[in-house]
């Protein structure tokens, strides 16, 4: 996640006449000024050839003799390698980071950023030194990306430490989890769940999800993450329940969350219940595809999904869906109708 950061070359701050020279095919070879100067590029230009410039200019000031003359702030480093990270560049993203870090030395948020992108890049020697540095600071200047950061690690050096020497790997997780929750954000009870799935323990990461539910008022991941598992379960009723939990959490300027995923997963429950009547209903008049209440309100919610999602294999399954519950009903949503073949599947 990018922090914001006040610099005079702040991307806000670039006039139109710069920003027209920033964009010229030949102006991803100009020297780099700044850190600022480098994110900004980042953001203007999509050419690969733009991140081997930075970096190919940030080694060479690095070994200049009369010093470096490359610099920025611990946030405009830990951006500019975020940047690198979205665009899958982890080894580079972690030099980025490691530059920081040569100025920035106690940098939760660098230290954070050499153990996330250098466990991806799969450079463990560098994770494990930037863990060590991290777990001799005080966890009371650990943030939630810290902790985020330095689990996701070492979940991943789980996959690739021999089974009998992971006991050491496993209580750090524990111990890190317990730590996070004192912060009392949702990303911790998640970490955790997603520690127990990996481990098989699939009641234990939902109750742990459940938890968070009752302890953090602003949960909609966790309710995301249990709305997908209950539904895999078939615990319909429940996954209803816990969607809208997470559509009222997501009622923020920028939620966590794809809201329109929410209320998909909300209506194929709702789908799935009508079936699942109709199944036991022995031709009673109210039950199953008769209900038409019931039918209504699961062709509402695909209707209001189909909206919000952008993902043709989602918007797929709705068409679908609408399809077969107007037929057996008799009902016909109120649907509209989308070109499905223009929506990218991303």
């Amino acid at each position: 996640m990018k922090k914001e950061t006040v610099s005079q070359t702040d991307k806000s701050s670039i006039n139109s006449a710069e920003i027209n020279k920033l964009t010229k095919p030949e102006s991803q070879f100009y020297p780099i000024t700044s850190i600022a100067d480098a994110e900004n590029r980042m953001e203007l230009m999509r050419s690969k050839d733009v991140a081997e410039h930075i970096l190919a200019c940030l080694e060479a000031d690095s070994k200049r003799l009369e010093g470096r003359t490359i610099f920025g702030s611990a946030d405009e480093y830990h951006n500019l390698a975020s940047e690198f990270g979205r665009r899958r560049l982890y080894n580079g993203a972690e030099i980025i980071a490691t530059y920081g870090v040569a100025l920035y030395k106690f940098n939760v948020d660098l230290l954070a950023d050499i153990v996330k992108f250098g466990s991806q890049a799969q450079d463990w020697e560098s994770c494990r030194k930037a863990f060590e540095r991290l777990i001799a600071i005080n966890r009371k200047q650990w943030n939630w990306r810290t902790f985020s950061f330095v689990i996701d690690y070492l979940m991943c050096l789980f996959d690739v430490t021999p089974e009998g020497e992971r006991n050491d790997v496993e209580k750090n997780i524990i111990t890190l989890v317990k730590e996070y929750k004192k912060l009392n954000d949702e990303r911790a009870w998640l970490a955790e769940s997603e520690y127990y799935l990996y481990k098989g323990c699939r009641e234990k990461a939902m109750f742990t999800l459940k938890d968070a539910i009752k302890k953090v008022k602003v949960v909609p991941s966790v309710c995301l993450k249990l709305a997908d598992l209950l539904l895999e379960s078939g615990e319909y009723e429940e996954v209803i329940e816990i969607a809208a939990a997470g559509i009222r959490s997501s009622a923020q300027d920028q939620p966590s969350v794809n809201t329109g995923y929410l209320v998909y997963v909300s209506a194929l429950a709702k789908d799935a219940l009508i079936h699942e009547e109709d199944l036991h209903s022995e031709g009673q008049s109210n039950s199953g595809f008769r209900n038409k209440e019931k039918v209504a309100a699961a062709l509402k919610e695909y209707g209001i999904a189909q909206r919000l999602l952008n993902r043709k294999v989602y918007l797929d399954n709705i068409r679908q869906r609408v399809l077969i519950l107007e037929q057996k009903s008799g009902l016909k949503g109120n649907m509209s109708i989308i070109e499905y073949e223009s929506v990218n599947d991303v």
